[in-house]
Formats: C-alpha cells, structure tokens, sequence
C-alpha cells in the first residue's frame, strides 16, 4: 500500500496520477502542477501542456504528490471539455473523515515502538543523532536514562532502522531477572553469525555454549568458540541489540557484572561486533569494574525525558500518517501543560493519545475526549480499570495473583517488571491472559504455545495505577522475600557442578545407577529392539538359575570346588584328567570357561525367546522336554544343554 499523508501546504507541488480516460484501455499517465484550496476546500489541479487532459476517466485515482512521496487526495474532474485541462484534488482528510474507521491509529499507548514502527517514531532527533555516532565511534554502547524515558523505543524504532538502511546485520535479545542471560547471549550471537543455519541445530549449539558459558572453568571456551562464529560469519558490520538489562542488574549484578565481561570481550576481539545496551542509569553504578568503566568511559549515551518541542513534535507529527487525524484547537497545548516535564511523561503521554484516538469525533481529537479520558494522570489509570472490568471474575484475587506474580523488588526495594515463563502459570491464571493482553495491559514474548514470557506492558502501569500499587504495598515483604529466593536460586543454579552424563539414584540408596544393566541377561534385553517380545528380569534370571543347577546335578552331584561330588585327587590334577583340571578364575574349574560361553549364548537366546522358557508356554506349539545325558557334557561338539530346546 502506498503511504497516504495530509499535507496542509501544497501549493505549487508536482503530481502525477493514473487514469482510464476513453479510448484508453491501459491507462495513461498525467502529470502538472497543484494551485491553490477553494473555498470547499479543494485543491486545483493543472495539467502540464501537452499531456493527457484530465476528464472523467481520472475521477476517483489517487494523486500522487512527488514533494512529499505520498499520496495526498482523490482526483475530481468535474467540467467534461476536452478541451479544459483543469480538474479539482479532494484532501485526503476529506475522503478518509467521512469515515474515520478507515483511519490507522499512529500512537502505540503502552506498547513500545519496533522497528516496523519506524514511520511513527518522532521527537527524538538530536538522540538519535548522538546514539548512531556513539555506535560507529565505540564497541561498547550503553543507553541510559529514567525509566519511561523511550530508551528501548530509541533503539529499536530509531537505531535499528538505520542501520539497517545503511546494511549492518542486527541481532537482538531481551534480558531479564528470570531468564537465562548467558543463553540469551548466546542465542542472539549465534543468530547474528549466521542467520540462515538450522534452527534446530542452532538451539542445541546454544544450550551446549551457554551451559560452558556459565561454569568459570570453561567460559574462556566458550567465548573462544563465539568469537570464531563471528569471525567466520560473511558481512562488515554487525549490532548486537541488548534490552531491559536493568531487570538483570537490579535483582542478579554478579550475573550482569559476567554478562557485560563477556561482551567486553566479544566486541574486542576483533570480531567487528557492537554491542547496544539500554540500562536505567543506576542500576551501573553496581555492575561496573575498571575493565568496564573503561570499555563505557565514551560509549554511554543518556536520554532524558523530552522538552517541550520534541513532545510536541511525538504528538502532532504521527497524524500527519494518519490522513483526515486532526487535533481540536487547543488541545495539543492543553496536553502538553497537563504532562510538563518530568521523568516518565512519555508513557503516560502515549496511553492518552491511544484513548483520545479511540475516542475521536469525525477525524478529529476533541477536548470532550480529553476530559472523558481523564486527562494525562488519570489516562492509564483509567484504561487499565476498564480492561479489568471487562473481565469474566467476579473477585480480585486471580488477578491479583497474575499481577503481583509479574512483578519483583530490586536491591533499593522498588518495585519492577518480572518476566514469568508462560508455562508456569497455572491454568486459572493463564485464562486472564489473553483478555490483558488484547487490551495492552499485559504483553506475551515468544508466543503462548513456544515457551514464551508473560510481562506488564510497560514500568508505567506499576507506577501510575492506583489499584496494582495498593495490591504490591500490602504484598511488599513477601515480593522481598521471593526476589531473595530467585537471586539466591540463580546463584545456587550458576555454581552448581555440571554432571556430564544424567545419573538417576535408586531408592535403595547404594549409588546404583538405575538405567544401568545388572547382568549379561539384562544387557542383552536392553540391545533389543523395541518390538521383540521381552520376559521379565526375574524370569530370565530364575531360569538361568534353574538351569544351571540343573546342569551340576547331571555332571556329578555337585561342583568338586564348592564341597559337592567327588573330592579331588592330586594325580588327576596332575595328569589333567578327571572331573576337573584345577581351579579357575574366582574359585570355579577350567573346564567350565566353555560351560560360560555357552551360558552367555543361551541367555541371549532366552531373552530373545521369553514365551520359551516354560514347556508348553508357547501358544502355538508347545515345546518338548529333551532328555540328557551326563555324558553331553564332557562329548565335544555334544547338544546344547538348554533343555527348553527342540
């Protein structure tokens, strides 16, 4: 769709439009001059000479204004002279106010602005300037400033887009206290080398670099093993795009302290890589080291709140995107007396104008609106009071567990965004889910089915909404205690010993491995496939048992080395002959190493037929007991002595 603007001065601006005049069946294209507003408030259009007069095949095309690159009205021929090269441009405010469902909304409430987000994105011009030079002078580049400042809008509506006109490769991550920076890291490094690999490879490279990532022992691996993927990635310039680190830094600032190292680390290594990071501007002041300190001392870049010419500017501007959008006479300056200039205006700035949109009258934001909004204070308040009332719970207490679940304390005991894992919500919470985030109060990364993260939509709604601040005041030991518990599992998880292989301990206590086989019989049913009949271990073992005293009784009444059968005589010992030759390994007679081979070989063969082991038991063709000699087992070459044989 071409982009469509309201443009108040267009005097004497080139136009081209497109139009099916008669005789003309693939259409033709005319161009001229724009002259000036009627009192219906019409622009006049003139034809060049000797291009196609407009008439009334071009009635209803778009123009096209070559000044501004937009569309800016709907073409009028109303006199049908050929001869008359003059026709008539209806604004587009006109075309699109008769119908303000049709108008876009530009304003993001407490959304934070993306990068597809770039065309409404206004106000922060001399930031941006100082942030993209800050960029191309220093590796290691931190954004800092008050919370609700539109630091993370700066970077991704503002930077991103330029360097991505400019074709540096971007790589993004999202840090938090709950999740796993050093996997993160990871993932947008790898992301970053090569953003065509297999994602399925690419997740297990992560987990595999992120678990030597946090052991101190292999980190340095780890870090070498980054810095040849992107050494080895094909590209002049890479970003990496790192936000909300202050959620990491407020509630872990050893975990944050190792995480800006290893990005020291990267972004000198002669990778080419730069790394963004946007911090609120104390939580710095507990994660620096001198190598750090250095690697900032020119790459921090603070963003204040806005004065009140670029707040203006982040008002009026994104209407012009929205054709037929206009402001009631007084209203943009009864907003910006009403917001001033104090830290976190913005936010509260945007979730008015987002109410005053929905509340417009013909196009138009009204006053009216403004007072029904309840004014920039009263504004987020309002909305989030209104979404909640919307919901299907007759009490307070499912979402008041959802809420209060979303947020944590930091180390100066203020209360801050706490990302929740999706699937550890229970079900009762996970059905408010939904409903607060169609109405912008709560925000879902990653998707609700992918193992995505539940978040507050913006730091505003903790510190302007009356309700949730009550719910955390009466809440605020527990939320201490349950931010200590974190930090301290984190902790506990970061120095924990890597086992290299899962080892699952029996119940009986004596540091056996329960997926690790008893036997040779146990050994040969675990080879198996998985469709081949098995028979249960105390079967296979009661039978081999069996079996074996059976095979003792037939070869003399007993073993000689175990106090059974015939004693032993020493010049049968000497000549070798006799029942036995002389003791085996463990205690057992030489003669009985071929007895074992032949044992291993039917236990095999037993595991892999278990319907066999009874006479009869198969339920086809029962199976005969075989008669045996003791002389079978001295015969060499003699039967086998499984006796459930055919």
């Amino acid at each position: 769709m071409p982009p469509v603007r309201r443009v108040d001065g267009l005097w004497d601006h080139r136009f081209r439009v497109f139009g099916f005049p008669e005789g003309s069946w693939d259409g033709v294209w005319t161009t001229g001059r724009i002259r000036g507003r009627q009192a219906t408030g019409w622009f006049q259009l003139q034809a060049n000479p000797g291009d196609h007069p407009i008439v009334g095949g071009f009635s209803g095309s778009p123009v096209w204004d070559d000044e501004t690159g937009a569309v800016v009205g709907m073409t009028v021929a109303a006199d049908r002279d050929p001869d008359v090269t003059t026709a008539y441009l209806i604004p587009v405010e006109q075309v699109l106010g008769l119908d303000p469902e049709l108008l876009p909304n530009p304003y993001r409430g407490l959304q934070p602005f993306d990068e597809e987000h770039a065309e409404y994105f206004f106000g922060r011009d001399e930031e941006l300037a100082r942030l993209a030079a800050a960029v191309d002078r220093c590796p290691l580049v931190v954004v800092a400033g008050p919370s609700g400042a539109g630091k993370s809008s700066l970077v991704h509506a503002g930077l991103v887009p330029r360097l991505r006109a400019e074709g540096a490769r971007i790589g993004r991550a999202r840090l938090s206290s709950t999740t796993a920076a050093p996997a993160e890291l990871v993932a947008a490094v790898l992301e970053l080398a090569d953003p065509a690999s297999n994602p399925a490879r690419r997740a297990r490279d992560t987990e595999r670099i992120a678990g030597l990532l946090s052991d101190a022992g292999t980190r340095a691996a780890a870090l070498d093993e980054l810095v040849d993927a992107l050494r080895g990635a094909t590209g002049e310039r890479f970003v990496l795009v790192l936000d909300q680190f202050e959620e990491l830094a407020g509630t872990d600032p050893d975990a944050a302290r190792r995480l800006l190292g290893d990005l020291a680390t990267l972004v000198s290594a002669g990778t080419g890589v730069r790394a963004v990071l946007t911090a609120r501007g104390g939580v710095l002041d507990d994660v620096l080291t001198p190598d750090i300190a250095s690697a900032l001392d020119s790459g921090t870049v603070l963003v204040g709140p806005m004065d009140r010419a670029a707040l203006r500017e982040a008002i009026v501007r994104p209407a012009e995107r929205a054709p037929g959008l206009g402001f009631e006479d007084g209203l943009v300056e009864r907003v910006l007396d009403d917001a001033g200039t104090e830290p976190g205006q913005l936010p509260l700035v945007e979730s008015l104008l987002a109410r005053l949109w929905a509340r417009r009258e013909g196009g138009f934001l009204t006053l009216a609106g403004y007072r029904a909004a309840g004014g920039v204070a009263g504004a987020l308040a309002a909305h989030a009071d209104d979404v909640v009332g919307r919901l299907a719970t007759e009490d307070d207490r499912l979402l008041r567990r959802l809420l209060t679940r979303l947020v944590t304390t930091d180390r100066d005991g203020r209360f801050v965004r706490r990302p929740v894992p999706y699937a550890d919500l229970p079900p009762e919470l996970r059905a408010l889910v939904p409903p607060l985030v169609t109405g912008r109060l709560l925000v879902v990364a990653g998707g609700e089915r992918t193992g995505g993260t539940v978040d507050l939509a913006h730091q505003a709604l903790i510190d302007h909404w009356p309700r949730l601040r009550d719910w955390l005041g009466a809440d605020r030991d527990f939320l201490r205690w349950r931010s200590d518990l974190d930090a301290a599992r984190h902790r506990w998880e970061a120095a924990r010993p890597r086992p290299r292989r899962p080892a699952a301990r029996s119940g009986a206590g004596r540091g056996r491995r329960v997926g690790r086989p008893r036997g040779r019989a146990d050994r040969r049913r675990a080879a198996l496939p998985a469709h081949q009949p098995r028979a249960p271990a105390h079967r296979t073992q009661a039978a081999v048992r069996d079996h074996r005293r059976r095979g003792r009784a037939r070869a003399g009444g007993g073993h000689p080395h175990r106090g059974r059968g015939p004693a032993r005589q020493p010049d049968q010992r000497a000549a070798g002959r006799g029942p036995c030759r002389g003791p085996g390994r463990r205690g057992r007679c030489a003669r009985s190493t071929p007895a074992r081979a032949r044992r291993r070989a039917r236990v095999g063969r037993m595991a892999q037929r278990p319907h066999q082991h009874r006479r009869g038991h198969h339920p086809r063709r029962p199976v005969p007991r075989v008669r045996r000699h003791r002389e079978d087992h001295r015969r060499p070459g003699g039967p086998d002595l499984d006796l459930r044989r055919r």
